[in-house]
């Protein structure tokens, strides 16, 4: 039973281990001049990095942009701004849907009558409540995708080819 289960999870391993060396590789990020773990953004075409999924969900490094037509005063300001939205995960959107939902489970229960607690309406407003987080942090994500797609676009203008 072990060597069969070996045999299945080997191929499975060598997959996913596969998936991940391709998506480090394809999104390998170049150091800085200071040696830091970042991403230089020194062509406008390094800018299509920013609007990409794998971008928006894993936590990054700070961003230095380099691009020429842009003067530094310019840049460290883009870099903010990139920077900012880039260590933004959407848990603050998530945070206030849930208290929303929350609030609005308590005072639906008052004006219900119902001041006592019992297991199916407790379990129910916890269920919305962990749904209203979910549904908060993904629109989060994608307001913070929307945005950084935008600034992109600035910036790509901005840039002299």
């Amino acid at each position: 039973m072990a060597t069969l289960l070996q045999r299945i999870s080997q191929p499975i391993a060598d997959l996913t281990s596969g998936v991940l060396r391709e998506l480090r590789t394809k999104y390998a990020r170049p150091t800085s001049p200071a040696g830091t773990d970042s991403l230089v953004l020194t062509e406008p075409e390094d800018l299509d990095r920013l609007t990409t999924w794998f971008w928006t969900l894993i936590p990054q490094s700070p961003v230095v942009i380099l691009l020429p037509g842009v003067e530094s005063d310019e840049a460290k300001s883009w870099e903010e701004q990139i920077n900012r939205l880039t260590s933004d995960c959407g848990c603050v959107l998530g945070a206030w849907f849930v208290t929303g939902t929350l609030l609005a489970c308590c005072i639906l229960a008052l004006l219900a009558g119902r001041t006592r607690l019992w297991a199916p309406s407790l379990w129910q407003g916890v269920g919305l409540c962990v749904c209203a987080g979910v549904v908060g942090k993904a629109i989060g994500l994608f307001h913070k995708m929307r945005v950084l797609a935008a600034l992109a676009r600035k910036l790509k203008a901005r840039a002299v080819p």
